[in-house]
């Protein structure tokens, strides 16, 4: 058989030649050509398949290598010395700058000489021990720091495989949050209320300063400690507990996303009236809550202490309310009595130096009483008392009113007093004429008082405030060239008791009430008052009264006929007079001597109730505030009996509060305010008690024998047909002509020729009337001089 070669070499070299082998041994010989022959069969299926393995290798080499350059990290890949064998630099490498010169190179040479000493130790370690290690790596470049992850892992042969990924922006993102954690711990730890977190299983896991401050636990002590038990009442954690078990489950509950009010307890024992809001957080797919909490114990005892003060000023007002009834009544019982007996006393003189003494006495007493009002108006108004009742009202009449009213003290000082309406002015307007008066005879009054030469005038005018002219602003202006005022002090005018420094209170008089009461009457018609004023050269006031309705057209109602005392005369009657005061019962009984009617006196409430039920008057004239029994017990009483129910009672009171005169209205059947003024007591008594009637002879009896001009004799008015023609045609005219303006001096002139012609036909009656006119229009009595000039036109219709 064939050898194989190589054992043929062997087989020459130990025997020289093949023959000389024994044959014994060619046998074995031919077995180990054999395993030859498969030996270089299976070397050369290892060569190949080395071969093929090698491609493989580094195909797969290649592709790797290829990967690697799409991932951002480095790898290298050292020898037990630190020579880089293998190297990819990532597809984000800022470390190494010239890849090409890194592999071969020592990796200690090529890495930034900071890293040096920590990449030694690290690849010592790894060869070492045989084990992986990784580090951060933070290297510091012009402006900023570069950070890295350093992973090392043992490779065979000691070699060692290094990557390196940058983690610059996941240490900047930790950056972010860190930040902004410590911003929240900062702001959470300035917040003066409580913030508290509690995850899923009712652990506090975060707990700010003002917790601690709070309650008293510390950071630490409250972390991880159940909030039920840590800051809940004991009777109230089961509840608590129970609206947590749902919570946790549904991130909802009663007290979520709402402000309530809770008690909480402090690590001392002490419970705390809270204030707490709770909102629910997704944590982890577990619902947690932050509580926000603030301790309102202190705001929750001032809320008490305010209500209690609130009820305690509620009383005190009340008895604020109470003292000036009390001292409306109190007041106005002795000026009743002064301005009555004055008006009585007045009716039964006839001297002309007397009544200029009883006008003396009148005028004194009615400044008292408006000085009276201005004090109780200012009370009333802060008290919230004072309400605004607006009525159709025609405004002509009430600015042109002022005129008449004010002639006496313009004409003394020599002023000349303007009254400008502008036509556009309508003549209806919805307003409370009495409170409007009240601010005009307030600046008018201010005006005249404060000038000493020139004039005062009053200018008025309105602006639309709706295109069909239902709406309209009023405006009015009262400009005087007074004294004026200095720009440092015309903020003070309108306070209390306040009046302009140096102003001589001796010569204007005065509280300085007047200005205050119109500043807060303005305002509670939800208008507006200003100045304008030049020390020394005069003061404008303009007062601005928004949205007002405008009435249908309300003509200028010619005055009421005056009232005349004597055409009153009433049936045999009785009326019951329950009254305290001896005087005011005295001036009463002497408006009503003159009339056939009986007065029973009564000086008390319980007393009034006896004498009523004793002899059943015709009419009852009850007091209001009296010892033993007041009006309205009284008044209660005689309706509780039937015998008595029909009696109509009129209420006599100084109560000028409106709550009380409302109360008045709906319980008596008529109503007197004191001081009682005799024509008013007449009128209101006609309402009750009967008139007798009267044909038209007798009538005329009645009116000759009348004494409203206060003479001894009888007046009769001679039905003379010559004269009524003549006063109708030329006198009646010249009536309205001056009524249009009532002027002193135009009245008295009036007066005198009307008296020229009653006594060229001796007509005593009517020249009694041009007398007692002339009279009164010469000596100033502005009302008396009214109501007898009113009267022209019905004596006309009597002659």
């Amino acid at each position: 058989m064939e050898l194989h070669s190589l054992l043929k070499r062997q087989l020459k070299k130990h025997f020289g030649d093949l023959d000389s082998v024994p044959e014994e041994l060619h046998k074995l010989f031919e077995t180990i050509s054999e395993t030859y022959r498969h030996y270089d069969e299976d070397r050369t299926l290892l060569e190949r398949s080395l071969e093929l393995s090698s491609e493989e290798l580094y195909q797969a080499n290649t592709e790797m290598r290829a990967v690697f350059k799409l991932f951002p990290d480095i790898f290298i890949r050292i020898d037990k010395t630190g020579r880089i064998v293998d190297f990819s630099s990532g597809s984000n490498n800022r470390l190494f700058s010239d890849k090409n010169k890194i592999t071969g190179s020592n990796v200690f040479d090529v890495i930034p000489g900071e890293l040096v000493q920590k990449f030694k130790d690290a690849v010592k370690e790894v060869q070492t021990s045989n084990s992986s290690s990784i580090y951060e790596i933070e290297i510091p470049t012009e402006n900023k720091f570069e950070y890295y992850e350093a992973s090392f892992l043992p490779l065979h042969g000691e070699e060692v495989l290094i990557f390196l990924r940058d983690i610059a922006e996941r240490k900047n993102v930790e950056k972010i949050l860190s930040e902004s954690e410590e911003k929240f711990r900062k702001l959470s730890n300035s917040a003066q209320d409580s913030i508290i977190m509690v995850d899923n299983n009712g652990a506090i896991s975060f707990w700010n300063k003002a917790s601690v401050n709070i309650f008293g636990y510390q950071t630490d002590e409250a972390i991880g400690k159940d909030i039920h038990e840590l800051i809940v009442l004991s009777n109230e954690k089961e509840i608590a507990k129970s609206r947590f078990d749902q919570f946790k489950d549904t991130g909802d509950g009663p007290v979520i996303g709402r402000v309530r009010e809770v008690n909480a307890l402090r690590k001392d024992g002490v419970i705390i009236n809270a204030e707490v809001s709770v909102s629910a957080v997704l944590i982890g797919g577990k619902y947690s809550y932050v509580a926000i909490l603030r301790d309102v114990t202190e705001r929750k005892k001032a809320q008490n202490e305010l209500e209690l003060a609130k009820v305690s000023a509620e009383r005190a007002n009340r008895a604020k309310s109470e003292f000036l009834a009390n001292m409306s009544h109190e007041i106005r019982t002795p000026m009743n009595a002064i301005l009555g007996f004055a008006e009585l006393l007045k009716s039964h003189i006839r001297d002309s130096k007397l009544i200029d003494y009883t006008n003396g006495i009148l005028t004194g007493g009615k400044n008292l009483l408006n000085l009276i009002n201005d004090i109780l108006d200012l009370s009333k108004i802060e008290a919230g008392k004072l309400t605004i009742t607006p009525e159709p009202v025609n405004p002509y009449k009430l600015f042109n009113e002022l005129k008449q009213i004010f002639w006496v003290k313009v004409t003394e000082k020599g002023l000349e007093f303007n009254i400008d309406i502008d036509p556009s002015v309508p003549g209806g307007l919805f307003i409370d004429e009495t409170r409007i008066r009240q601010v005009l005879l307030n600046l008018v009054g201010n005006a005249i008082k404060f000038t000493s030469f020139g004039s005062v005038t009053l200018s008025v005018k309105t602006s639309e405030k709706m295109a069909d002219g239902s709406v309209v602003d009023l405006i009015f202006e009262v400009k005087d060239t007074g004294i004026g005022i200095p720009d440092d002090q015309q903020s003070l005018i309108f306070d209390a008791f306040k009046q302009m420094e140096g102003q001589n209170t001796r010569k204007f008089g005065g509280t300085g009430l007047g200005l205050t009461i119109t500043k807060r009457l303005v305002e509670i018609m939800e208008g507006s008052i200003t100045l304008e004023s030049k020390f020394g050269e005069g003061s404008t006031f303009r007062v601005h009264l928004y949205n007002l309705n405008v009435s249908a057209l309300v003509e200028n109602a010619e005055e009421d006929e005056d009232f005349n005392l004597d055409d009153y005369e009433f049936e045999k009657s009785t009326i019951l007079l329950v009254e305290d005061v001896e005087y005011n019962r005295t001036l009463i009984k002497g408006f009503l001597d003159r009339f056939d009617i009986s007065v029973i006196e009564a000086v008390n409430g319980r007393e009034g109730v006896e004498l009523c039920t004793l002899h059943k008057p015709d009419l009852v004239l009850m007091d209001i505030q009296m010892p033993e029994m007041d009006g309205y017990t009284a008044y209660t009483r005689i309706r509780e009996n039937n015998e008595l129910n029909r009696i109509p009672v009129v209420a006599v009171t100084a109560s000028v509060m409106n709550t009380d005169i409302a109360r008045l209205k709906d319980t008596f059947q008529g109503y007197l305010a004191k001081p009682v003024k005799g024509k008013l007591l007449i009128k209101e008594l006609s309402r009750f008690l009967h008139l007798k009637s009267h044909d038209s002879e007798s009538e005329l009896s009645r009116l000759e024998s009348l004494k409203s001009y206060h003479t001894d004799s009888d007046i009769a008015f001679t039905k003379n047909q010559e004269l009524k023609d003549l006063l109708e045609t030329e006198f009646l005219p010249l009536w309205f002509s001056v009524k249009s303006g009532m002027f002193i001096d135009d009245v008295v002139n009036f007066a005198v020729k009307v008296g020229v012609v009653a006594e060229n036909f001796n007509s005593k009656p009517l020249l009694n009337y041009c007398s007692d006119l002339e009279f009164n229009a010469s000596s100033f009595n502005i009302e008396r001089m009214s109501q007898l000039f009113n009267q022209f036109p019905s004596i006309l219709e009597k002659l």
